[in-house]
């Protein structure tokens, strides 16, 4: 099926907004450019003996520097650095700013992750099995393909650190078809059936991207009664077609729900009108509470306030006579989400949103729509991270 390929419109867009986050950014630490190391012999002029053996001393180099890449990318993640540049993912960092292809930068990513779920003492192990040579990139990509889809298909299969181990060692001194095969046969083993292929994304123009995926019975099921319940002009619509009328329904419900049917309008003194009707419910609701005064010995709250100064001494502040300064109204929440084009200011992304304090809470700032912004979950982390600290937002996010 096609369909308008938003990752790649978002991209071009995004292009001048991460040129100008890299000057910001640059201007500030700037990153000296490194001369290229000359190569310290020519390949022509070596003998035979001497060439195998410089090539296996540069596959040993590049092993090496491999597992330093994986812990740079690593700790770029963990301080979701590629939020300053303006990227919306570790991934779209290292296509864009790192220039790997999207099958370089998806299996260091892979393995990066692999290590940051074992034990430290294990992750030693691995790094000298990958400089090694004894596992290589593409099975430990598998392997992590394999603990993700276990987990998903069985979570109470998933596998601790100790069985993730018995895995790598097993793929050991193996292809990547070997490894393959051995991770089908571990699936067939573990009884939760073979592994369905992965959804697929390719490019086949600027406004059009080839989607491949596989569906259950009943999630096929659920989109023929889906065209059934839209009647007659359903019958002749394509599969993309189908999904961007659903995507269309399924909009104006969320928004609804998040924003409130009312988003569009601000909230005002002159909204809220003292009616006939509005002026009895209060009264009868005062009466009410006036009948009860001796039952339970509270004194209602007056029908209006009088204004003056205050007939008392203020006690000591405590957290429950605070404003609540986090508290977004949903009409002000869709404002700033219209105002921000449903994307993330910083990076362009759409997902996972959040509505942000350019001013934090912690430190005077409130809730005027000014004073808000929308963020990604990376972006608002990264935002964290430079307000309050590593180990604070550590604790936060956990």
């Amino acid at each position: 099926m096609h369909h308008p390929s938003s990752h790649q419109q978002t991209r071009q867009k995004q292009s001048f907004k991460q040129q100008d986050s890299f000057k910001q950014i640059s201007s500030q630490q700037p990153f000296p450019k490194q001369p290229r190391p000359e190569r310290s012999s020519q390949p022509e002029s070596l003998s035979d003996r001497d060439l195998l053996s410089r090539m296996r001393i540069l596959v040993q180099k590049e092993r090496e520097l491999l597992t330093d890449i994986l812990y740079h990318l690593k700790e770029v993640e963990r301080r979701k650095l590629y939020s300053d540049l303006g990227y919306k993912s570790l991934f779209d960092y290292a296509v864009g700013e790192l220039n790997y292809s999207e099958g370089q930068a998806g299996r260091r990513i892979q393995a990066m992750k692999l290590l940051r779920e074992l034990p430290q003492n294990e992750q030693k192990a691995v790094e000298q099995k990958i400089a090694s040579g004894a596992l290589n990139l593409s099975n430990i990509c598998q392997a992590q393909s394999f603990f993700n889809q276990l987990k998903k298909a069985a979570p109470e299969k998933s596998l601790n650190a100790e069985q993730k181990i018995a895995v790598l060692k097993d793929l050991e001194h193996k292809s990547a078809r070997q490894g393959q095969v051995s991770l089908l046969q571990r699936a067939e083993s573990a009884g939760t059936g073979p592994f369905l292929p992965k959804e697929k994304e390719r490019l086949l123009s600027p406004e059009h991207t080839e989607l491949r995926l596989v569906l259950s019975a009943e999630q096929l099921a659920r989109l023929q009664e889906v065209r059934a319940l839209m009647g007659p002009k359903a019958l002749g619509m394509s599969w993309a077609e189908l999904i961007e009328e659903m995507a269309a329904l399924s909009l104006n419900a969320l928004k609804d729900k998040k924003f409130g049917k009312r988003r569009d309008r601000k909230s005002s003194p002159a909204s809220k009108t003292f009616t006939p009707t509005l002026i009895k419910s209060r009264v009868r609701k005062f009466e009410d509470g006036a009948d009860r005064i001796g039952r339970s010995g509270h004194k209602p709250e007056p029908l209006f306030q009088k204004s003056g100064p205050l007939s008392h001494k203020p006690g000591p502040l405590s957290h429950k006579s605070l404003p609540k300064a986090r508290s977004i109204s949903k009409g002000k929440r869709y404002r700033v989400w219209e105002r921000s084009g449903g994307a993330c200011v910083k990076c362009g992304a759409k997902e996972g949103l959040q509505v942000d304090h350019v001013t934090p809470v912690a430190r005077g700032g409130g809730c005027e729509e000014e004073n808000l912004r929308l963020l990604c979950f990376n972006c608002n982390v990264r935002e964290g991270i430079k307000d309050f600290g590593m180990e604070r937002m550590k604790r936060t996010t956990g």
